[in-house]
């Protein structure tokens, strides 16, 4: 019998949107599992606690809690410790890890934009100290520096060595013109040589202030952009995460991502200009910020995608109300401008960590202390699990946990969805883009042949060489199954849709021990981009859900 041969022809860009496809038919849902971080008034550890002392509460609605487990910090490292539980207790789902073998897989971004060479450097300093001490063997860690566009410095590993060249490479890149602190310092150079004109009555004091609220404005927008990009980088790296098996979390380091964009330059505009102008008028975008501009909803939007990925968020501020600016003048502005700066920010990283279960460090140059509060979390947590009540996959799902003992504080992501079968695919082959997916079972090779240029594109052809064991039911005088495709591009630190394909496979009964003889063959041609394309795939019986996994890197020069 001839191998079986399914073609198909795709063509997408592997710099699209990161949009998934929308979700297949549903599944039943599975147990749910929540980490939930607990620390008593001193910020200790609280240990030993039973699922009895656990509330759960999905959409207001209280849930049962079918089973625990402890992580706990005097353990060697970190080693699970399994809780006893009642007689009538849910055990945990087969196949699920016990704690002590759960890897971690830890994401360092860097937001680059914002933040100074010298603070930047002393984070990478403390994030080498926490890779030391902390970083077991078995943990992965990721470096991403964000300059307006995502990059993956260092891809997942757990190689010291390469980790420590990644934030040597870190250190070297030149943040440019393009920061937020020299965008700031440019500005009121300008402004204060508007007012020195204006003191020698070159032109009326109201052309000077409007010259200068145009400079304020254009970077107000300047701002804007920038953190919506810096936001949207931070979606798709917690996206990327959701389908990794293990604990993940994610450190962001940044000094700039205000709630109320201009709000800090409109006040410090305003107060520059008041001791010569009487009459200048104090807009309600010194209070509000720039009108429109939604930001608000965007911290709180990329919170919950890191939330409903199950991606921890732990920020530091490197920027604390202390700083000061060479280009200012007058003490009291400084002071003003310098508490809105810091505020507007921390309230946004405040956000970020509280939606997602992590925690913010703000107001500290202590940097050593946010890993050190990373690593604790990592060695201190319970994980409880709950089935979620029936509703259409992929809806968000407003989550609360609570201790029986209000004196404890508890820490945890406050979303989640559930997904079916082809929604978890979907997450794990994006994942597969940056580590390979160790759950797929079902053994498949994936073979890009050479590029061939198509207007600004490339036209690569794919094979894929699947092994011959899916699952066949009978079906009259026939064997009958189906596989699904997954398909998905990374580029840059951005990635494609992931496209699916569903394929049925008949075949006569009499022929099938001649047919697991041969591997099925794929074949399909897609079109990417010159640079580095990570190309990702994964297959899925339709009949068994059993998957397979590949990836391959095509360079395109």
């Amino acid at each position: 019998m001839k191998r079986l041969v399914i073609a198909a022809v795709f063509a997408w860009s592997a710099v699209a949107s990161s949009a998934q496809q929308p979700a297949g038919e549903s599944i039943e849902v599975r147990v749910v599992n929540v980490d939930v971080v607990v620390r008593d008034k001193a910020g200790k550890p609280v240990t030993g606690l039973t699922k009895d002392d656990f509330e759960i509460f999905e959409n207001n609605k209280k849930q049962e809690i079918t089973n625990l487990y402890e992580v706990r910090p005097s353990a060697p490292a970190a080693a699970a410790k399994i809780t006893p539980q009642p007689s009538n207790a849910t055990v945990p789902a087969a196949g699920e890890a016990p704690a002590d073998a759960r890897r971690r897989n830890i994401v360092m971004f860097v937001d680059n934009y914002s933040l100074a060479p010298f603070q930047r450097d002393k984070i990478l300093k403390s994030l080498q100290k926490f890779i030391d001490d902390s970083v077991r063997p078995q943990d992965q860690v990721m470096l991403v520096l964000c300059t307006q566009q995502t990059k993956v410095i260092t891809p997942f590993t757990s190689d010291r060595r390469l980790l420590q060249q990644g934030i040597e490479s870190i250190k070297q890149t030149a943040s440019s013109g393009f920061n937020r602190q020299h965008s700031v310092e440019e500005i009121k150079r300008r402004v204060n040589e508007y007012i020195d004109a204006g003191k020698e009555g070159k032109r009326p004091w109201k052309d000077y202030y409007q010259m200068s609220l145009s400079l304020v404005e254009s970077d107000t927008e300047e701002v804007i952009f920038a953190s919506k990009n810096t936001l949207a980088s931070l979606g798709q790296t917690t996206t990327a995460l959701a389908g990794m098996e293990g604990k993940n979390v994610l450190v962001f380091a940044g000094a700039h991502l205000p709630e109320h964009p201009g709000v800090e330059m409109y006040q410090w505009l305003y107060n520059a200009f008041l001791p010569y102008m009487g009459n200048v008028t104090f807009t309600s975008e010194g209070i509000l910020g720039k009108s429109g501009s939604m930001q608000h909803y965007s911290i709180e939007e990329a919170a919950k995608t890191a939330s409903v990925s199950g991606v921890a968020l732990y920020i530091i501020d490197a920027a604390d109300s202390r700083d000061t600016s060479s280009a200012e003048r007058s003490s009291a502005t400084d002071q003003t401008e310098q508490f809105l700066t810091f505020t507007n920010t921390a309230m946004a990283y405040q956000t970020l960590a509280r939606i997602s279960g992590g925690m913010a460090l703000t107001n500290s140059q202590n940097f050593d202390v946010a890993f050190q509060t990373v690593a604790d979390d990592l060695n201190s947590y319970y994980s409880l699990g709950f089935k979620p009540s029936t509703g259409a996959d992929n809806a968000r799902r407003n989550l609360v946990v609570k201790t029986k003992n209000a004196q404890y504080n508890v820490r945890t992501r406050e979303t989640y969805a559930t997904k079916s079968t082809e929604d978890e695919m979907s997450a794990r082959v994006i994942a597969n883009i940056n580590n390979s997916d160790p759950r797929g079972t079902w053994k498949i090779e994936l073979h890009p042949g050479t590029p061939e240029q198509q207007g600004n594109a490339y036209r690569v052809p794919i094979e894929i060489s699947i092994a011959p064991t899916i699952t066949l039911l009978p079906q009259n005088a026939d064997l009958a199954g189906g596989f699904t495709v997954y398909i998905v591009v990374g580029s840059g630190g951005r990635t494609s849709k992931v496209i699916k394909s569903p394929h049925p496979v008949k075949i006569p009964a009499e022929v099938e021990e001649e047919f697991r003889m041969t591997p099925m063959t794929y074949k399909t041609v897609i079109l990417m981009t010159r640079g580095e394309n990570i190309l990702s795939t994964g297959i899925l019986d339709q009949t068994s859900n059993n998957s397979g996994f590949a990836r391959a890197t095509v360079t395109i020069p």
